[in-house]
């Protein structure tokens, strides 16, 4: 009885740690940095409690079980084997949970945000959705799989992308810089005129001027076009008449 009071107490002692962790702390070069995990993390600690009870309960199921059986069976091999199956299932629960959290949280839209001594970022991966690009009157074909992948780039799926880290105030948490988000960039990074009055590679339609016109969810985009910026989701429409 003592074994099993004792793997009981190991098994409590390794899980508390992670209960009551609300934030993740990591070292880069002996440099502190503290994540900032934008999903509520009261409903996952609710979570790890209710699955904690749960194995405490399996196992002291598993000592009754071991209790009634013949003392020829009554071996730490069953207690063991017994806080492996337990282990396994804290890891499914930790596994399903993590899935679900990032699924639903809105993580992959909000990002990921650090801070160290410089000050705080923003570590994104957004798309937003170019939904037609026409030039005097015609369609353009959408680029596919131009820009590099340090920046804003696409690949085969009529979307931008763009992955990096964005400067954020570390109390509002507001974008400070969104040069990395604007379609002026954007055209940059795939060697595009882009402006008021051209476009790609036109500067008018049949010898008649003429100009962008950029259209965000379904608005009419004002000022300068190549400052529109642009967040994860957007759907974009360009037409140049």
């Amino acid at each position: 009885m003592k074994k099993a009071l004792l793997c009981i107490a190991v098994l409590l002692i390794l899980l508390v740690p992670v209960v009551f962790a609300d934030e993740a702390e990591f070292t880069i070069e002996n440099e502190y940095l503290r994540a900032h995990f934008r999903p509520d993390v009261e409903a996952a600690t609710a979570a790890w409690v209710v699955a904690i009870l749960g194995a405490v309960a399996l196992l002291l199921l598993a000592l009754k079980k071991w209790h009634h059986l013949p003392k020829k069976q009554r071996t730490f091999w069953f207690l063991a084997t017994t806080l492996v199956k337990i282990a396994i299932l804290l890891v499914v629960v930790y596994m399903l949970w993590s899935t679900y959290s990032y699924m639903f949280s809105g993580v992959s839209k909000t990002g990921l945000e650090t801070c160290d001594a410089s000050g705080c970022s923003l570590s994104v991966h957004w798309h937003a959705y170019l939904d037609s690009m026409t030039m005097c009157g015609k369609t353009v074909e959408r680029p596919w799989e131009e820009g590099d992948l340090s920046g804003a780039h696409t690949h085969k799926d009529n979307r931008i992308h763009v992955h990096t880290l964005l400067a954020v105030d570390p109390q509002t948490h507001a974008i400070l810089d969104t040069t990395d988000l604007t379609l002026g960039d954007f055209f940059n990074a795939i060697k595009w005129k882009f402006n008021t009055t051209c476009f790609k590679d036109a500067c008018d339609c049949n010898g008649a001027p003429a100009q962008t016109h950029v259209r965000v969810n379904g608005n009419d985009a004002s000022g300068d076009v190549r400052n529109v910026t642009w967040k994860d989701g957007d759907r974009i429409t360009i037409d140049f008449s």
